[in-house]
């Protein structure tokens, strides 16, 4: 067992039984489906579910999986989209719903696993940042929807980076799926090459070096992609600034974390927030302290993570898509604006939380285990998701189902009030 793995999180512990393993899965799956019961019981499109993954797939059939979407081909949602052709119409945002469900849940579990125990080898503070992963803070858009799985989808890939070998061609197997269908879903895989590359260098065995390869072949077809068709986001001009930015990493990173979405939108909506800076520099610096310590003394696979989390969150500043009518970052730096661009941070200002917590010094100790105690309460105060109306899905569907061929459909999705369209062949 190589000491790097070791560094930071002590406390070396074997994985999980079975029986163990399905206990937390099923806990972890109750308290997700408690969070956000109406994705599954009351199921309906998100944002490009019905805009693109869809009626692409209803359309073009398997030719719709060559369709790069902003930029990008988007393998996952495709696929599922064409799965979704096998059942009735008015069953497809459960069918959605069900597949995201699942992704979102296997990160947490993943991270139970024994193949994670040399990269964390303390299986209780694991497990707690497996339950924090499930009622994670400020993450309301990334919630058990297909549009967004994509974000859960890399982490999970990340996750599969730093884990032992496979045994056996079942790991193997889930292992070339996860890296793949990730790596072919947006420009994840672009921000994991470098970890991929650390990784294989670090430990130099045949294992790391098929995830290399993987994840280089991966980045190179997005690249292709990326080169071949024109670049496909709309948007405005960044309105970038210093204290702009400042702001958008407080409130969104640091104070949605801490205190959960309903603070930070009522700190954005003070008056002392937009009248003085100091607020936003402060909390900045305080961030950065608590990564550089987490870096220096944490593990590998924290370093890892703020890496790919700084790359990630590097290009979202870059190329946003927040508004079609507004400076982008001017949006971003108020709460309840694309949180997906902020997940990767999260969770890497929340492993900085533990490192500290794990500390010999008595203030750094307190520091951490105070911040992992805001982020408890953050939790309780987000659990629920916002409430959307029930839109008219279901009565348009079974009249979609009924209607003439060429008829056209017009039919309401989430975020309400959105609508979409859909042509009956």
């Amino acid at each position: 067992m190589r000491t790097e793995y070791l560094r930071g999180f002590s406390i070396p512990q074997s994985g999980m039984s079975v029986r163990q393993m399905v206990f937390w899965g099923l806990l972890l799956a109750v308290a997700l489906f408690l969070r956000h019961p109406g994705a599954l019981l009351m199921s309906q499109f998100w944002g490009e579910d019905s805009w693109v993954w869809y009626p692409q797939a209803y359309e073009q059939g398997a030719a719709s999986l060559l369709n790069p979407e902003t930029g990008y081909l988007q393998t996952f949602p495709r696929l599922i989209g064409l799965l979704a052709q096998g059942v009735p119409f008015h069953l497809a945002p459960t069918l959605f719903a069900l597949v995201a469900f699942l992704v979102q849940l296997t990160p947490p579990l993943f991270l139970l696993t024994g193949r994670l125990d040399q990269a964390w080898p303390d299986r209780t503070s694991r497990l707690l940042f497996a339950l924090f992963m499930v009622a994670l803070p400020n993450s309301y858009e990334v919630q058990v929807n297909l549009t967004n799985s994509q974000w859960h989808l890399a982490i999970l890939a990340f996750l599969v980076l730093q884990s032992t070998p496979p045994q056996g061609w079942g790991q193997r197997l889930f292992d070339g799926a996860i890296l793949l269908l990730s790596g072919l879903t947006g420009p994840f895989c672009v921000f994991l090459f470098p970890i991929a590359l650390l990784r294989f260098v670090a430990v130099q065995d045949r294992s790391h070096l098929i995830r290399l390869a993987l994840v280089s072949l991966c980045v190179g077809l997005q690249a292709i992609t990326y080169l071949h068709k024109a670049h496909q986001r709309v948007g405005t001009e960044l309105g970038a600034s210093l204290i702009t930015g400042m702001r958008i990493i407080a409130l969104n990173i640091e104070i949605g974390l801490l205190f959960g979405q309903h603070a930070a939108a009522d700190v954005a909506g003070s008056v002392f927030w937009w009248q003085h800076r100091s607020p936003a520099v402060v909390l900045c610096l305080l961030g950065i302290a608590a990564l550089t310590y987490a870096c220096m003394r944490g593990p590998t696979i924290f370093r890892d993570a703020l890496l790919a989390s700084a790359l990630t969150f590097a290009a979202a500043l870059t190329h946003p898509q927040v508004s079609v009518d507004q400076p982008q970052w001017h949006m971003m730096q108020y709460s309840g604006w694309s949180d997906r661009y902020y997940i990767f941070a999260m969770l890497t200002l929340l492993g900085s939380f533990f490192v500290l917590a794990r500390a010999s010094r008595p203030a750094v100790k307190a520091a951490g285990v105070s911040a992992l105690l805001l982020v408890m309460g953050a939790c309780v105060r987000d659990w629920h998701f916002p409430f959307f109306p029930m839109s008219d899905f279901y009565t348009k569907a079974a009249e979609f189902e009924r209607a003439p061929s060429g008829a056209v459909i017009t039919y309401g999705i989430q975020p309400s009030p959105m609508t979409a369209q859909i042509r009956k062949r």
